[in-house]
């Protein structure tokens, strides 16, 4: 069926293949309770809490959730590159379901973990097991290095300054 109201075109069509519900014309579809505007889809994309979205998804004056409620891992996935089924590198944010629960930063592509943070508050870097609350698999790089033991009195430790030339320890 097809309805004008306002010079405004709705076309709503079924067929072997599913579904469509579009307007005929440049206007947006927008969706709302109460007389409130919740959301809008325009040509540019979908805003949810904006009337004008200037990216596919906009979000205004909100929080985004992913919960799972079964054993698989809530993730965040970004990639790039030929195709979204086939990337040439994606990276992830997820909660290792498997894994006690850890926040991780995946390399997807490279198949590692690159930090990983558990719930007692350890982080690593370059490796998903973290035994301290900084664990760094790898060299680090620095332009200067402040130990400090904040347990004594007054406190103490040690301070590396990096020379001109480079240096490993």
């Amino acid at each position: 069926n097809t309805e004008s109201t306002n010079n405004i075109l709705l076309d709503l069509r079924a067929n072997t293949t599913g579904g469509l519900l579009r307007t005929t014309s440049n206007h947006p579809f927008v969706f709302g309770i109460n007389q409130n505007e919740i959301m809008r889809l325009t040509s540019t994309g979908l805003g949810i809490g904006t009337s004008s979205p200037q990216e596919k998804l906009s979000i205004e004056n909100g929080d985004v959730q992913i919960h799972e409620t079964g054993s698989s891992d809530p993730l965040l996935t970004l990639s790039v590159g030929n195709t979204q089924s086939s990337p040439t590198r994606e990276w992830g944010f997820r909660i290792d379901n498997s894994d006690s629960d850890k926040f991780q930063l995946r390399d997807f592509t490279g198949g590692s973990t690159i930090i990983s943070a558990d719930t007692s508050g350890n982080v690593s870097i370059g490796d998903a097991t973290a035994t301290q609350k900084l664990d760094v698999n790898g060299h680090i790089a620095s332009n200067g290095l402040n130990l400090v033991n904040n347990t004594s009195s007054p406190p103490s430790g040690v301070t590396i300054h990096k020379p001109s030339n480079n240096f490993f320890f």
